[in-house]
């Protein structure tokens, strides 16, 4: 089974909200078509992932 990731992708302050996320993750998804996608994310981008048709599987803990 082929399977690709989208890693985190944080974003400036000025640059949230503004249409940023959604057209990379379109770009992204594009690209791969219909090749099943895990995403790992921060819960600020909850509902555009939401939107795009990711189904939250767990919670992730990150230690720095």
């Amino acid at each position: 089974m082929d399977l690709r990731g989208a890693g985190r992708r944080p974003s400036l302050p000025e640059s949230r909200s503004r249409g940023v996320g959604r057209a990379l993750l379109h770009g992204v998804l594009g690209r791969f078509g219909d090749v099943p996608m895990t995403l790992t994310a921060a819960r600020a981008g909850r509902s555009l992932h939401d939107s795009l048709g990711f189904i939250p599987v767990a919670d992730a803990t990150w230690w720095g």
